[in-house]
């Protein structure tokens, strides 16, 4: 039973260099809950043609920030066309600062089940406008039981901040498959 939540930086920074970062980013967040998404339905296949309950479920959630933080899509399993097409407007339109301590902070908020593994992945181009508060609200969530990822595209700020648990990529053509690795590693 796995909780895998999402955190994409949409601040202004995301839409230099004509947007490619943006884009990796929308791509990627797709990428992952589709995949995500098809696991949880394979689940359900797999039970009901059973008749077992495999005790296997996969929730997953989405997170923006810049100036504010926004739940793109609620913890839940599954994804809907509403969702996929929430998530693509909301990366895709990159404006302010790097608040990514709000979303952080709203995603320690929500009740943990002991039951339940959570896994936090945050992907941002740049330094938080407040690391300090930032790194108090990872090392709050690392408390719950949390494990926490973090990928720096082209910066080594969000690299520093998620650290051990983090990895730079410097061409945003490969976040994908950073990404997927963190989900691989938690699958085993």
């Amino acid at each position: 039973k796995t909780d895998y939540i999402f955190v994409f930086d949409r601040s202004s920074s995301m839409a230099q260099n004509g947007g490619e970062k943006k884009r990796a980013a929308v791509t990627s967040a797709l990428i992952l809950l589709e995949a995500l998404a098809g696991m949880e339905r394979d689940i359900k296949e797999a039970e009901e043609r059973t008749g077992l309950e495999l005790d296997l479920d996969i929730r997953t959630a989405l997170y923006t920030f810049n100036d504010s933080s926004e739940c793109i899509k609620q913890l839940s399993p599954g994804l809907s066309d509403k969702e996929r097409l929430s998530v693509r407007q909301s990366i895709l339109r990159p404006t302010g600062r790097t608040a990514d301590f709000l979303a952080l902070d709203e995603i320690a908020a929500i009740p943990t089940d002991r039951e339940r593994q959570r896994i936090v992945i945050a992907v941002s181009d740049g330094e938080s406008d407040d690391a300090e508060h930032a790194a108090r609200a990872i090392e709050r969530l690392r408390q719950q039981g949390v494990l926490v990822f973090g990928v720096g595209i082209g910066s080594d700020a969000a690299t520093r901040l998620y650290a051990p648990n983090s990895r730079r990529v410097d061409n945003p053509a490969n976040l994908p498959n950073v990404l997927q690795s963190f989900i691989e590693s938690t699958l085993r």
